[in-house]
């Protein structure tokens, strides 16, 4: 179902990446109903309304993704000049700069998918409403000035299967979800976990590799679960899976075949995995590991090639070794805290401490306060 979204004021200033308390109007243009609004843009919205209730058996949905060809700042984007009203959604790693046109029988909105600690422009996606199409035409021209390539969308997205317990066995879900390439997000890793990583793609994409495994550790919020995702972006000739819970999944390898090998390569993410595979001695820990190695490189791994990718939030000095072996394990390769050097390239406020993970720099840039600065009171907690 679409949506369009109208601000509450009209910008008259270019657009910048600070947030703005602008409470957003959205129209359901398919049944023609404003969900929210207020006074100020009222006749706005109502004229809106009338657009679509006015041209509802002629008018066409037109959806288009630009890729930006080079590295694009958010604040050299002039969208202000063809009438666009802007507001802007931090999201988690990210920020979303929407703005809505009205203008000529036409509704675009557009969508800016932006790199937060750089302002760069990851994608655009447009949503054109209308019976004419003169103004979208030159909102293309317009980005493709600046270097914007038309996309059909795939190219630009992932598809990811998520595997979940059933009451009558496992079942699946897909999602797509826009590219995030490792180029886009490097910086927020250390120079020595860069070039790891590089090699890890490189060698990843190798054709030969079949099938292994690829250990990622390190504290709660060092990024791990974005760096995933770049992979999976990266090499996205695999069929991505996330298994969850992944104990359910390793206890029952019947469970687990039958949702990898209907895809003949694949990645298979089994996050947070604890202490299901240290050397314990406990029955449980022997299954699951048992499961896991003949997967990976045992007669099951004939099923498919599939590359099963780790994480664990601690020190994997009690992972089983057979997990390590040369051949099997691809790669392990440990996220860390943030220098204090390396942290303050990511932000401009002044740290203090030796480290900083991942985490913490976003919700510093969020806050503009250090960590350490926080308290009860600038929270708004009561003792």
């Amino acid at each position: 179902m679409t949506r369009i979204f109208i601000t509450s004021k009209e910008s008259t200033q270019a657009p910048t990446l600070e947030s703005e308390n602008i409470k957003p109007v959205m129209i359901d243009i398919f049944s023609h109903r404003l969900t929210s609004y207020n006074a100020f843009n009222m006749q706005r919205a109502l004229a809106i309304e009338d657009l679509v209730r006015k041209y509802n058996k002629s008018i066409h949905t037109t959806e288009v993704v630009l890729s930006p060809t080079n590295e694009i700042k958010f604040n050299d984007i002039n969208i202000v000049k063809h009438g666009a009203a802007i507001y802007a959604e931090d999201l988690q790693g990210s920020s979303m700069i929407n703005c809505l046109i009205f203008k000529n029988l036409e509704v675009i909105s557009i969508s800016f998918d932006i790199y937060r600690l750089t302002s760069a422009v990851r994608s655009i996606s447009i949503t054109h409403v209308g019976k004419r199409d003169e103004c979208l035409k030159s909102i293309l021209e317009y980005f493709n000035s600046l270097g914007f390539s038309t996309d059909s969308g795939k190219d630009n997205k992932t598809t990811v299967i998520y595997g979940f317990p059933g009451e009558r066995g496992p079942r699946t879900v897909a999602r797509d979800f826009i590219k995030l390439p490792f180029k886009d997000i490097r910086k927020n890793y250390s120079m020595e976990t860069q070039s790891k990583i590089g090699v890890l793609i490189a060698q990843l994409a190798d054709a030969a590799v079949k099938s292994g495994i690829v250990i990622f550790n390190g504290p709660v919020g060092t990024g791990k679960s974005y760096l995933i995702r770049s992979l999976l972006s990266d090499l996205s000739s695999r069929q991505s899976i996330v298994l969850s819970p992944p104990e359910y999944f390793l206890n029952d390898i019947g469970m687990m075949q039958s949702v990898i090998a209907e895809y003949p390569k694949s990645f298979v993410i089994l996050e947070d995995l604890g202490e299901m595979l240290a050397i314990d001695g406990s029955a449980r820990s022997a299954s699951i590991t048992s499961n896991l190695l003949n997967a990976t490189s045992g007669l099951l791994s004939l099923l498919s090639d599939t590359i099963f990718i780790l994480t664990f939030n601690h020190d994997i000095g009690k992972l089983n070794p057979a997990f390590l072996r040369p051949g099997r394990c691809l790669g392990k390769i440990e996220i860390g805290n943030l220098s204090l050097d390396y942290a303050q390239t990511l932000t401009k406020v002044k740290l203090v401490r030796q480290s900083y993970s991942l985490a913490e720099i976003y919700e510093i840039n969020r806050t503009g306060k250090d960590i350490e600065n926080f308290s009860d009171k600038a929270l708004g907690l009561k003792r």
